[in-house]
């Protein structure tokens, strides 16, 4: 029963990745660079770490992340934010010697507190610009997401910092990330109100 409700969420984050390639297709959606690879590089060893440790109740959602952040990389190079800042090079600079740690640690629960530390650290430029431009971002996405992890929080087969530390992260993030770009729009929408209001007082 648990590997079929995996195989059902690794399907379900798979799809909730369309509307992000949409609109980053479209123009709509900038993702940061600096985020997207850094997330794809996570996800691409987590991947083959899942396939040659024969987990293949968890490749199906190993899987549905690279995918999606690969493809999202891919359409960030041509649609996405290349402004790279110094917190960009800063924060894709140490996740990425966190990636060396992680693929150097032997103590699982070791692995996973660099692993964690790459995710938010990959997190923050996509953090920064969901606050500061929230309309260049697609809530729907990291939404659905963090239920998902939420539904891998109640999978877990075991409550240890290894199996629930990454889950929890996700979910963090991107509850985090939906929060921030809705509440934006809302913001913004309220004040585009205000100014038409007073203008026409003026008129």
């Amino acid at each position: 029963m648990r590997n079929i409700v995996l195989l059902i969420l690794g399907a379900i984050n798979l799809l909730a990745n369309i509307p992000y390639i949409v609109n980053t297709y479209r123009g709509k959606t900038k993702p940061d660079i600096a985020t997207w690879s850094t997330w794809a590089l996570l996800n691409a060893v987590a991947a083959v770490a899942a396939i040659q440790s024969g987990a293949y109740n968890t490749v199906m959602l190993a899987v549905s992340y690279l995918a999606g952040s690969f493809t999202v990389l891919l359409l960030a190079f041509r649609k996405g934010k290349w402004n790279y800042s110094l917190l960009d090079g800063v924060c894709q600079v140490l996740a990425l010697v966190g990636v060396a740690f992680w693929l150097a640690a032997r103590n699982p629960t070791i692995a996973i507190v660099f692993v964690v530390l790459v995710d938010v650290l990959a997190a923050i430029p996509s953090l920064r610009h969901a606050r500061v431009h929230p309309r260049e971002e697609t809530w729907i996405t990291y939404y659905v997401a963090g239920v998902v992890s939420l539904g891998l929080v109640a999978c877990a087969d075991s409550y240890s910092l290894a199996s629930l530390a990454y889950p929890i992260d996700n979910v963090v993030i991107n509850l985090l990330l939906t929060w921030l770009i809705v509440s934006g729009r809302r913001r913004r929408r309220i004040a585009s109100g205000s100014r038409q209001v007073k203008l026409r007082g003026v008129q």
